[in-house]
């Protein structure tokens, strides 16, 4: 049976009138529940396999169904299924941002082939055809998960409504009833949110005085990844701890020396880090995970934050002259812009647009809308961005927007601390972490522990890395605010302390780079 034809099964099914009898002993009435199974039984199945297990009666269980399909029906409408319909509108906007970036892969190969003219044709059109497989290939892959996705919907449709009328209904039997919760919970199980993720391979200019056709055009580094991620659960909605195989257990690959302290750092490419140091230079440095590093000098501007753009190109803030630029590895600035707020962090979203702090002053004052996060275009003119400041912020520091489209903000508030507001994609605030921070708990009696977060980065599975600078630790949540590791107890036992960590950047391929005082610690975080 293919994935998009696989319907819930069980030992039991409906028959006409509503009666629930048993499939395996010639549909034999059932007469109780099975507790250590989740399944429905009739005396045969007692009598067989199901004897010593805990077993109730189909009343007493109709009536605890009942309960939890009253609490699913309205989580499962308000937030399930208008969260898979969200979703799949990202997975149409991924296969069209995987076309794009393929395309420009395409377009990178063709102009290195132009430079060799005739004598390279024959490979660049190897290396094309490649592509367009990889492309084509691709095009499947999303346009299948689009397809089950929306299949899904469809079958939650049908038991959500099942659901409502069983529970709406006076009459309903209890296995009947027992049986619609089943079918629900395997929907919800079989039809939760598969991220897609795409590893588009990069290409590798070769040199021209190479004898060898193929090292002159070039080589793909790494290969087309195409796989799906489900994301886990809402405890709420199954009444049961949710099981990933991927268990987080970072393992230690590099430590590197390093002699500054840093106020900025992005990745460059799969093993290469770029940083901006505290120094009264106005200094790049990139560090290769081998611990090769390089110096280059940057004239005018000193930058405070800086993301990634489109190639070796960078967008970052100058506090000190209420500018934002756009600036190649070299330290050469093709665009700028003055602005007349404070510009502080920054973050290139996937989409292209830029997401930045702004504030007036620099101090701690909560005043709205003169405190903000805002939205810009590519060509980093500022778009509508009311939805993103429905909180008050006292000195936004740090943003990030999440693979699902929430936005993590850093924001201080004096006295050596600071907290995290994550967003929805429309701006309403999900969660501030610490949860039990005095200005969101008003029912909290205890004293909290100070935090001081100096950055924020996430991973490919929407999970949200958190940097406590003052209780030198990582903090690691999923994308409901739950806690899943704390690096200094996993560490700890490995006898590796974390110091003052200050900066963290997850590379292509999925590793954290730490930098903290006086060096930078590279984890591989699924060993």
């Amino acid at each position: 049976m293919s994935s998009k034809e696989r319907k819930f099964l069980n030992s039991v099914q409906r028959k006409k009138g509503g009666d629930v009898v048993c499939q395996e002993h010639n549909d034999t009435p059932v007469v109780m529940f099975c507790k250590t199974c989740d399944q429905l039984v009739c005396d045969e199945c007692i009598k067989n396999s199901h004897k010593p297990h805990d077993l109730e009666s189909l009343n007493k269980q109709s009536l605890e169904d009942k309960m939890q399909l009253s609490q699913q029906i309205p989580l499962v409408k308000n937030s399930t299924m208008p969260g898979l319909k969200e979703h799949i509108k990202s997975i149409g906007q991924t296969k069209e941002q995987s076309a794009k970036d393929l395309e420009q892969l395409m377009n990178k190969i063709m102009t290195r082939t132009t430079e060799l003219i005739k004598m390279i044709e024959k490979s660049r059109d190897q290396m094309l055809q490649s592509c367009r497989k990889d492309q084509e290939r691709a095009r499947i892959f999303l346009s299948d998960l689009e397809e089950k996705m929306t299949s899904g919907i469809k079958a939650l449709e049908l038991s959500l409504a099942s659901a409502e009328d069983v529970v709406k209904s006076g009459n309903a039997k209890g296995a009947a009833l027992i049986q619609t919760r089943l079918q629900l919970n395997w929907d919800i199980r079989e039809y939760k949110k598969r991220h897609a993720q795409i590893e588009i391979p990069e290409f590798v200019s070769g040199s021209s005085y190479d004898n060898s056709i193929d090292k002159m055009i070039g080589v793909f580094s790494g290969g087309l990844h195409l796989k799906t991620r489900d994301e886990l659960l809402s405890k709420a909605l199954l009444k049961a701890k949710p099981f990933s195989s991927w268990r987080m257990k970072p393992y230690l690959v590099a430590a590197l020396p390093l002699k500054y302290d840093i106020r900025s750092a992005s990745t460059v490419k799969s093993d290469t880090m770029l940083m901006i140091p505290v120094t009264r230079q106005r200094l790049l440095i990139t560090m290769a995970a081998n611990g090769q590093s390089r110096e280059t000098e940057m004239s005018d501007h000193r930058i405070y934050d800086m993301s990634q753009s489109i190639g070796n190109e960078f967008i970052g803030t100058d506090a000190d002259n209420k500018t934002i630029l756009k600036f190649r590895l070299d330290g050469s600035v093709t665009e700028k812009k003055e602005l007349r707020s404070i510009p502080r962090g920054i973050h290139v979203c996937k989409n292209g647009e830029v997401l930045m702090c702004l504030c007036d002053t620099i101090d701690f004052k909560t005043q709205r809308g003169k405190r903000k996060i805002v939205r810009m275009d590519e060509r980093l003119n500022i778009v509508n961005s009311d939805d993103l400041n429905n909180v008050e912020y006292t000195l936004p520091d740090r943003v990030v927007q999440n693979d699902n489209g929430d936005i993590c903000v850093i924001d201080r508030i004096g006295g050596g601390s600071s907290r995290l507001f994550v967003l929805n994609k429309d701006g309403t605030l999900k969660f501030v972490y610490p949860h039990e921070s005095p200005e969101y708990d008003f029912t909290a009696t205890t004293k909290l522990k100070k935090v001081s977060f100096s950055d924020v980065c996430c991973d490919s599975f929407s999970n949200i890395f958190v940097a406590d600078e003052k209780n030198n630790d990582i903090i690691v949540l999923n994308s409901d605010g739950d806690e899943i590791v704390r690096f200094s107890k996993v560490l700890k036992k490995k006898g590796i302390n974390l110091v003052a960590p200050s900066r963290i950047v997850l590379d292509r391929t999925g590793k954290l780079w730490i930098v903290m005082q006086g060096k930078v610690l590279v984890f591989d975080l699924y060993s």
